[in-house]
């Protein structure tokens, strides 16, 4: 009875201090569950709700590995497999293709490999017009992303590539005239196992390396600065160790780009990138073959 009676005496104004609901704080509503798919002028959100689309979508855009998307498309199930199938390695297996043939011509026709070799020129150029091109695909993604103009660099691309690529077999053709067509070929077939053999191991692996970017970028430029040393100061075991070194290093790249098309990991590539993804393990395939037939030609020598 004493109790009811001094909750009776309890003012309005006490009775709202000890009972009033805990105020929220829009700093928790910002992870709360919003649809996105419905645009913004559509419905008329709060502007804590319109604070947690806009975090959403940063928080996508962030899982991206290079560059931001604003139209960017989470891989799931059939999509992710479609993509890796129909768009990544169809495109490189006809780049591959593309270089195979130019080695084949290289091979074959004894004008065109004179032409290389006398005129290295076109090499730098073609090496040049290739960094160019990559340097753009990456840094303007745009490029990367727009029909018909991804194809268009592509496909220059894959041409200043397979010219390199050629004239190094061409090298390889005058040199060792008589077994050199097996020394390419023997290169071409360790390839062919070591890719295999990295991306099955990169299919099964639980360990993530797209997370090891940077640690590989810092790799690239000690071999760069590794490589003009060679160059300068030319002997048959410091480019022998260079060629191991870079073997290595595509080795631990063809793992990296892999798991960035197969998702399921940190960093993940997304549907617009398919040219992007074409292209790494394109440049991770044939400079491997480059390095392992310069092993072996350091090895003959």
């Amino acid at each position: 009875m004493i109790e009811n009676q001094q909750d009776d005496q309890i003012s309005p104004i006490d009775y709202g201090k000890h009972h009033a609901e805990p105020q929220k704080d829009h700093r928790d509503l910002k992870y709360m569950a919003t649809k996105i798919s419905e645009p913004r002028g559509s419905v008329q959100y709060p502007q804590h709700v319109q604070v947690a689309i806009e975090d959403d979508t940063s928080s996508q855009n962030d899982s991206r590995w290079y560059a931001k998307n604003e139209t960017y498309k989470q891989l799931i199930g059939n999509e992710r497999t479609g993509f890796i199938k129909k768009k990544v390695y169809s495109i490189m297996i006809i780049q591959l293709f593309l270089t195979m043939i130019m080695c084949l011509i290289s091979y074959l026709s004894l004008d065109y490999r004179r032409f290389q070799l006398d005129h290295s020129g076109f090499a730098y150029l073609a090496l040049g017009i290739s960094i160019f091109i990559e340097l753009l695909l990456f840094c303007v993604p745009k490029f990367a992303w727009r029909v018909p103009y991804n194809y268009i660099l592509l496909f220059i691309f894959t041409l200043c590539e397979g010219y390199l690529i050629s004239n190094l077999c061409s090298y390889v053709f005058d040199r060792y005239s008589d077994n050199g067509g097996f020394i390419v070929l023997m290169a071409a077939s360790l390839s062919l196992a070591a890719v295999i053999g990295l991306t099955i191991y990169a299919c099964k692996t639980k360990s993530d390396f797209t997370t090891k970017g940077a640690l590989l970028f810092m790799c690239v430029t000690s071999l760069l600065l590794f490589g003009i040393m060679a160059g300068v100061y030319y002997q048959n075991v410091i480019n022998l160790l260079y060629s191991l070194l870079c073997c290595l290093l595509f080795g631990a790249y063809l793992i990296y780009d892999t798991q960035l098309i197969l998702g399921g990991s940190t960093h993940k590539l997304s549907i617009d990138d398919y040219i992007i993804g074409s292209m790494i393990i394109y440049i991770d395939i044939v400079y491997l073959f480059a390095h392992i037939l310069m092993v072996l030609i350091a090895c003959l020598r």
